[in-house]
């Protein structure tokens, strides 16, 4: 299973140096895709030291895509309604998934993160998809059985497509169920995020969790 954490490089608490993302165990990064030259360092950085990039086209982005990332996600939450979330009908998110699908087809993509724990927004969504490499989940505010029986559900509609949940938070006890629940369920598992100076509270180096997550190891 890939391995990764999310990032953001134009935060100076919110880019961890990629030694410390390979002393983690970390082969992944995930970041929001902007025009800025402080992520264009931190990916160049990041490659260099063989740690792969997750791009995430997102309502910040403008429709910029990051040319150097290694996968590109169309859309952040776009079936839910929360302040990160870049909310489309199903109708909506499809046009735009044939528009980047046809602009860029050569780039590897992957589905939005769906965070509403409903199934039904993808069931609407996913049949239509062309070129899709993955569904992606954040399954926030489970615990490992319901998360578990949540990706089982995502994974029915397109048997075909890859399971990513690109965004999971746990508190310390939790941590090592959960990811390893996520090793068996899912192709890839993006902690969020890296540091408290990130999102207070969420951080994942310099605290208990890091830890705990060294310990599912």
């Amino acid at each position: 299973m890939i391995q990764g954490i999310n990032v953001d490089p134009v935060n100076p608490g919110g880019r961890p140096s990629p030694t410390s993302l390979r002393r983690l165990g970390a082969t992944w990064i995930r970041l929001v895709s902007r025009d800025d030259p402080a992520i264009h360092e931190y990916v160049t950085g990041c490659r260099a030291a063989g740690i792969n990039v997750l791009s995430v086209v997102a309502r910040e982005s403008a429709g910029y895509i990051l040319p150097d990332a290694d996968m590109h996600q169309i859309g952040n939450e776009p079936d839910n309604t929360g302040a990160s979330s870049w909310t489309k009908t199903p109708a909506e998110y499809i046009e735009d998934w044939r528009i980047y699908r046809e602009t860029y087809p050569d780039l590897p993509m992957i589905a939005a993160g769906m965070a509403s724990g409903d199934v039904t927004w993808w069931q609407q969504v996913g049949p239509h998809l062309q070129g899709c490499a993955a569904v992606a989940v954040h399954p926030y505010n489970k615990s490992a059985t319901a998360a578990q029986t949540l990706l089982t559900a995502y994974r029915k509609v397109r048997p075909d497509l890859a399971v990513w949940v690109s965004e999971w938070f746990r508190e310390p006890d939790q941590i090592v169920p959960f990811l390893r629940m996520l090793r068996s369920q899912s192709e890839a598992a993006f902690w969020f995020c890296s540091t408290n100076q990130m999102v207070p509270g969420m951080g994942l180096l310099g605290t208990s969790r890091e830890q705990m997550w060294k310990a599912a190891a």
